[in-house]
């Protein structure tokens, strides 16, 4: 039985949903606690169902009705989405216990995994989640579904942006700026999102001369100009990721002239490619037949509710949609450039969706739904005729379906009215949209038309208000894209190379010790050398040490230059350390060899940005560079370490090697670091600070 009273709905909208969260953090996979948990597949697979069903009727003529206007039909939809949710959720359970079984860690994955009790334990936590969120969307006051995606993606947002600001904190490398950046880049997208959405709540019909002709009890909403009405965004929220995947492409294809555009150019690139979906999508999810189908078949004067004023309509929402997603592109880039903090800006307009929602279902409590429409556009003449007939209404879930659109057919906006109209308005909905029998009407029913909006007129000012709200992202934009300028000028650029070290190959092994100079020692080590059939693969190899005399280095410099070296190589220093007990710290106290091949994999030119940043996973601070690199150098640099896999390259520095590592797997994504080694730890971040700025030349 369904609860009464806004406590108990409020309750069974919060309660269930901080239940399942805490659950998530609590009830781990058997056999794999540091894996995972059993609720990380989260409502997902429903939402990739429930949107490839929608799209499997929208293309299938056959089920094209089904999709509108026809709950016998909607049933049928819903039963698919769900089957095929359940087949999604058990192969991407397969994929995670896959994956875990494949990590080569015995101290992180212990023999009693098990793939299949995996699978069932995920599975049945998606089953646990889509049947609290069916518990929300009927007992509470939102839609389940997309509160709980949001509520997840919320938290994960809260716990990234804590994270990256202790980091920034910690690097120093945070500025008041950032602050106000931020706190604008959130206060316009919130402010954006509410304008572009708050006349989903309000549209409806306009008052007009009736039509000429005989009229009838259920014929009485051709009184009305239900002007057609195209919500802002007219083309959904999509384009914004739809965008981000196709400019993405080119890097995932290993085309690299994408590289070379630079941060304008792509930004460029990446908005004109957002405003072009936005254009295809509107014409895709507004086609004017589909605008004015529902208000024929409703008798509304054809006139009012021609194809022409479909298009106007379609017309006119454009500018402001555009104006909207250029917004939130403007305040995500902002907010984009704020060191450490990775805020994802795009949890923030479905959140603003849901609490809109949230307080019309506040407002509407002792309503009830007699209708679900799932075409925004048609919200508006739905409530036309019903209250042509006298019967007041209300909405529910409009902000989710005007910011979404087609890609919620899980999210369907309700018409409400008042608990003693219920069986009237159904029974007219389904007299003139299901085709069954006229009810009797009521003598003392009076029809009653309120006045509507002007729909131009909230054209209008949605366009100015986003205007605004679009030269406030810039500003904030151009706030966050500051050069910082108290430090100082920069310092010289920079040399940093990356390098492969040939270990295959042991040239200072054919040297007799007694040629050795006095400051000079030849050591042994088995250097990593790839691998085979039979795995890893070493090599005993000996290397220089020389000590941290003055004039050292540049002899031994001049007398590895008189070795036959093997074409192609040449021998680079890596300064060593010591341990004192004394002072507790690591000092510098020599230097060792190392043989380089071949030509650098990378060079500073490849560095598109540095930042200085400081690690405690070891228990002590440690201070590195952490550098990201183009987009063709990252492809190149992945290429190389996947060939020079169980081989080490040297991290060059100002012509000193900093690091030596091993390459264990390929690297993608572009990320090397560089460390700062041992000292003190202030002078070691003010240190990666100057050869951060050295590295990106600002």
């Amino acid at each position: 039985m369904k609860p009464r009273g806004l406590g108990w709905r409020l309750f069974w909208t919060i309660a269930p949903v901080v239940a399942v969260l805490c659950a998530a953090r609590l009830i781990l996979l058997p056999g794999a606690p540091g894996a995972g948990g059993v609720f990380d597949l989260g409502v997902m697979p429903a939402v990739s169902a429930y949107i490839a069903v929608e799209v499997l009727a929208f293309l299938v003529p056959a089920l094209r009705r089904m999709r509108h206007g026809n709950p016998a039909g909607r049933r049928k939809l819903e039963r698919a989405a769900r089957a095929l949710a359940l087949g999604i959720a058990v192969f991407q359970a397969w994929g995670v216990a896959r994956s875990i079984a494949a990590i080569d860690d015995t101290t992180m994955i212990p023999p009693a995994f098990s793939i299949p009790i995996a699978i069932a334990s995920l599975v049945g936590g998606f089953c646990v989640m889509l049947l609290v969120a069916d518990l929300v969307t009927s007992q509470g006051i939102v839609n389940g579904i997309v509160f709980l995606a949001v509520t997840s993606s919320f938290a994960a947002m809260v716990t990234d942006v804590r994270a990256g600001f202790g980091k920034g904190m910690v690097a120093g490398s945070l500025e008041p700026r950032h602050g106000v950046v931020i706190v604008a880049a959130l206060a316009i997208t919130i402010v954006a999102t509410v304008i572009a959405l708050r006349p989903a709540a309000h549209a409806r019909g306009t008052r007009t001369a009736a039509s000429e002709g005989p009229t009838t009890a259920y014929r009485d909403a051709r009184a009305l100009v239900a002007e057609p009405w195209v919500p802002t965004p007219a083309s959904s929220f999509a384009p914004y990721p739809v965008a981000a995947s196709l400019v993405s492409l080119p890097a995932v294809l290993r085309i690299h002239a994408i590289d070379k555009l630079g941060d304008l150019g792509f930004g460029l690139l990446f908005g004109g490619t957002m405003m072009v979906v936005a254009l295809i999508l509107a014409r895709i999810l507004h086609r004017p037949s589909e605008l004015t189908d529902l208000a024929r078949r409703l008798g509304i004067a054809t006139e009012a509710a021609s194809e022409d004023k479909a298009k106007a309509a379609r017309r006119r929402a454009l500018v402001p949609t555009l104006l909207y997603l250029l917004t939130f592109f403007l305040a995500t880039s902002a907010a984009g450039l704020v060191p450490h903090l990775r805020l994802s800006m795009m949890v923030v307009p479905p959140l603003v969706a849901l609490v809109m929602d949230a307080a019309l279902a506040i407002r509407a409590r002792d309503r009830v739904a007699v209708w679900e429409e799932r075409r925004i556009a048609a919200v508006p003449i739905v409530r036309a005729v019903l209250e042509a007939e006298g019967i007041a209404t209300s909405t529910r879930g409009t902000a989710v379906l005007a910011l979404f659109q087609a890609f919620v057919p899980y999210a369907p906006a309700e018409i409400l009215v008042a608990r003693e109209d219920a069986e009237r308005a159904t029974a007219i909905l389904a007299h003139l949209l299901l085709g069954e029998a006229a009810p009797a009407r009521s003598p003392e029913t009076k029809t009653h038309v309120p006045a509507g909006p002007d729909i131009a007129a909230w054209s209008r000012r949605a366009t100015i208000a986003l205007a605004l709200t679009a030269c406030a992202a810039g500003g904030a934009y151009g706030v966050a894209s500051m050069r910082r300028t108290y430090d100082g000028p920069p310092p010289r650029r920079a040399s940093l190379e990356v390098v492969r070290i040939d270990d295959t190959q042991d040239p200072l092994g054919k040297i007799h010790p007694e040629t050795v100079p006095d400051y000079m020692e030849l050591r042994w080590e088995n250097a990593p050398t790839g691998s085979n059939a039979y795995g890893r693969t070493t090599s005993r190899v000996q290397f220089a040490r020389i000590s941290l005399e003055p004039g050292a280095r540049e002899a031994a410099d001049q007398w590895m230059s008189r070795l036959a070296l093997p074409e192609g190589t040449r021998i680079a220093w890596e300064r060593t350390d010591v341990y004192d007990e004394e002072s507790r710290t690591f000092r510098p106290d020599g230097y060792r060899s190392y043989l380089l091949t071949g030509e650098p994999i990378l060079t500073t030119d490849d560095v598109v940005d540095a930042e200085a940043m400081v690690t405690t996973q070891s228990g002590t601070p440690e201070v590195y560079v952490a550098i990201t690199l183009g987009g063709d150098a990252a492809l190149r640099f992945a290429d190389v370490t996947r060939e020079w896999t169980n081989r080490r390259f040297a991290i060059i520095l100002d012509g000193t090697i900093n690091s030596a590592p091993v390459v264990r797997s390929a690297i993608y994504g572009g990320k090397i670091s560089v460390t700062m080694g041992a000292g003190d730890p202030e002078k070691q971040l003010a240190q990666a600070r100057t050869l951060a700025r050295g590295l990106t030349g600002r």
